[in-house]
């Protein structure tokens, strides 16, 4: 397509030099970034209009070109593209926000050109394969993958999900054109460690694009249970598909507690936590990995269970799930032992704010939440941003007033299109993790597949925040997360460090070294707001492993992550001109099909401003020049008299 381009616009030379005559014509070529200038055909031919990358930002390119142009009259853009962004921004978003910060007379209008063929090619794609991130051993997972076809109407294909060209499992397709079919295969891990999979597509023989058949993923299988203490209110919906999620996960060991039945049991004054049989000091907390807090009363958790609980948390490194409901979590507790351990500052007075009917909560995760392990499903975050982003929306939320100084924001949402309000928080209290939900209507992310989603969620939340013996506060630790990214994205980085005498490290930044085969880099971690933590932040722009090294107590710590490439380029191969439309559309612009690239001049209407100038200034400021002046006049009409001019 690059070359093609390449020759049409050759063709149209005289249509660019007549462009350069009425305007400043500034020229690009862009692929994941925005490259000044045309490349040049001829030489050895290899030069073409791309920027030679495999992936594709264009919400990227176009919000530079826009901040380049900030503040001047622009007569328009012009995008030559096939429409299709692979990753970074939103095009659609980009033009949005910027017209909310220009006024009507600088909107900049967008003409955009496919450049590509009009028919949709004949081919089959696996556009996407959605899997749990881990597992423990013994367990099942269920992998859905997403097809689509053009020009195999009604025809029947194989899909087989391989571990090292070894069929796994194999299951039969009757193709529906221009339709997404999803296939759900299954996956037994009977083998600890990385599992590499590959989803794959039988291939057919009239396909123009016969590698975008097959996509893999990679699951982790643990062998650890994790023990986990849930203790809950009543039977809200969140409760009752929640219940049946951990049920079915065979690497957890689940307690339940629920308060509404104790109290249906409950005798005149009898404590409910000890019906419970809930522990009473930290050592009993700390035989459970995580401890789940759902919409339940200071009842069930009064203040002297609390203490032994966020004790366990902060001595222990016992993870805490705390997700908010109407009837008193977590407002009831404010002000008592477990509101210390909350991310968020919570009032009495606010039991947590409704959404008008009209109006319904959004979630929208930020670029934190995107890599964040709770979130995984791809190894792009601009992917995971988007699908989280695009979750049904519900009706209530929890109130916090502000977030903890520790805390990292997650997942926020919009009140009324004004004010953000924060939905998902985290932070570490002492050695343990606690992760605040601040809302109880998670299992409406069931709606679109089912329970994968949903799922995968909690099961990959519960994980990250669960003890680990690694995070025991007696040792330094580095966590690098995720494992496994794109170029281009970045991962996190969490240090906790202690000094020479076993303390918890206090330093205004610490340095270590990315490694990867003979090339090295430096890294510096800032501190957070708890002792002895630090966090930064790297992004790798190569393929390959790479190896973290930190020096803590005296000891290198280590981890690592991989780097690959996208691979997306070729998932939709057909021109997308719904989304070229619409950005001419939100633009004012409008969208021209390449042979009719001639009518680009009248589209453009630049216009021609005559400024005047005035510049005043003085001719002289001082004795000397005066008398100098007057001397030269004077000698003027003395040599003009003399000589009979005058």
């Amino acid at each position: 397509r690059a070359e093609f381009l390449q020759r049409v616009l050759e063709k149209h030379k005289p249509l660019l030099d007549e462009l350069k005559e009425r305007f400043e014509l500034r020229s690009y070529r862009f692929a994941r970034n925005l490259v000044p200038g045309m490349a040049e055909s001829g030489g050895g031919g290899e030069e073409v209009i791309t920027a030679g990358q495999k992936d594709t930002n264009l919400g990227g390119v176009l919000e530079e070109v826009m901040d380049q142009m900030a503040g001047r009259k622009s007569a328009g853009i012009v995008v030559f593209s096939d429409g299709q962004s692979t990753m970074g921004a939103d095009p659609a978003q980009v033009l949005r926000r910027y017209q909310t910060v220009t006024t009507e007379q600088m909107t900049v209008p967008v003409w955009t050109v496919p450049v590509g063929s009009s028919e949709p090619l004949v081919d089959i794609a696996c556009l996407d394969v959605l899997c749990p991130g881990q597992l423990t051993l013994q367990d099942t997972a269920v992998l859905v993958a997403t097809v689509h076809s053009h020009g195999f109407d009604g025809r029947a294909v194989k899909v087989r999900l391989l571990e090292q060209e070894k069929v796994l499992e194999e299951k039969e397709l009757i193709l529906a054109g221009g339709q997404r079919q999803q296939v759900q295969l299954t996956f037994e891990a009977k083998e600890a460690g990385t599992h590499l999979l590959m989803v794959e597509v039988e291939k057919q023989g009239e396909e123009q694009v016969p590698i975008n058949n097959r996509m893999g993923v990679s699951i982790e299988v643990d062998e650890q249970r994790w023990k986990v203490l849930y203790l809950e209110g009543y039977p809200r919906w969140d409760f009752r598909f929640l219940d049946y999620a951990l049920r079915r996960d065979q690497g957890l060991e689940v307690t339940m507690v629920m308060e509404a039945s104790l109290t249906a049991e409950r005798k005149e004054q009898e404590e409910l936590y000890k019906m419970a049989h809930l522990p009473g000091d930290a050592k009993g907390f700390a035989d459970y990995d995580v401890v789940m807090l759902g919409d339940i009363t200071p009842a069930l958790l009064p203040p002297v269970v609390q203490e032994p609980l966020a004790q366990a948390v902060e001595r222990e490194g016992v993870g805490l799930i705390v997700q908010a409901g109407p009837q008193a979590m977590p407002h009831a507790f404010a002000g008592e032992p477990l509101a210390r351990l909350l991310p968020m500052v919570f009032s009495v007075d606010k039991r947590g704010v409704d959404a008008p009917a009209f109006a319904p909560f959004q979630m929208a995760v930020t670029a934190q939440g995107s890599i964040h392990p709770a979130f995984r499903l791809y190894d792009s975050a601009t992917q995971n941003r988007g699908v989280w982003s695009r979750m049904p929306t519900f009706y209530w939320a929890a109130a916090g007033e502000e977030v903890s100084p520790a805390a990292t924001l997650l997942a926020e949402l919009t009140v009324l299109e004004q004010q953000k309000m924060p939905l998902i928080v985290e932070q570490y209290a002492g050695a343990g993790r606690v992760l605040f939900i601040g809302t109880d209507s998670t299992y409406r992310w069931r709606a679109y597949i089912g329970d994968p989603l949903f799922s995968r969620f909690w099961g990959q939340a519960i994980r990250h925040v669960a003890r680990s013996r690694q995070r025991s506060g007696r040792s330094g630790w580095l966590e690098v997360y995720p494992a496994r990214v794109e170029a281009g994205e970045s991962v996190s980085l969490e240090l906790y460090a202690l000094d020479g005498a076993g303390k918890p490290l206090t330093a205004e930044e610490v340095t270590g070294r990315v490694v990867s085969g003979e090339k090295a880099g430096s890294i510096r971690l800032k501190p957070a707001a708890e002792a002895g933590h630090f966090r930064g932040t790297w992004t790798g722009s190569e393929e390959g492993e790479y190896v973290f090294q930190v020096e803590a107590e005296g000891k290198m710590v280590t981890g690592s992550v991989r780097v690959s490439q996208a691979g997306r380029e070729l998932l939709r191969p057909d021109v997308d001109r719904d989304t070229l439309g619409s950005l001419a559309e939100l633009s004012k612009g409008g969208l021209l099909e390449l042979p009719d690239i001639g009518k680009l001049s009248q589209c453009l209407q630049g216009e021609v401003h005559t400024t005047q100038r005035i510049h005043e200034d003085e001719i002289w400021d001082n004795w000397f020049t005066l008398i100098l002046l007057i001397s030269l006049y004077c000698t003027d009409v003395l040599v003009r008299r003399i000589s009979g001019l005058t």
